[in-house]
């Protein structure tokens, strides 16, 4: 059983000839080019202005832009983190942040 799943974590790394370091590099790369640009608040904020800034629904909608906004630049600073840690470049005193993060998802 151990066998089958070591085989099949290397074939979908890409067939042995990659090391782990170098797939999750090339998954960084891939996630981050995928990943959409910063909102533009000013530009937000303008367009509900227009809409009605004060309505309920665009109220809700302001929050939930917010909060993506904050989703997609954790995980563009993560995935570049990353990249720098696998280069060797990546010196923070905040790495039990990934550690507590790990740990959580471990079990």
């Amino acid at each position: 059983m151990c066998l089958v799943l070591y085989r099949s974590v290397i074939v979908l790394l890409g067939g042995g000839g990659e090391t782990r370091e170098a797939a999750v590099y090339r998954l960084a790369e891939d996630m981050l080019e995928k990943l959409p640009p910063d909102y533009k608040s000013h530009e937000v904020k303008e367009r509900l202005k227009r809409m009605g800034h004060l309505q309920p629904l665009n109220i809700f909608l302001k929050q939930e832009l917010d909060r993506m906004q904050r989703v997609i630049s954790t995980v563009r600073t993560t995935l570049v983190d990353l990249k720098l840690a696998i280069d060797g470049e990546y010196f923070d005193s905040g790495v039990h942040n990934f550690t507590c993060a790990t740990t959580r998802y471990s079990t």
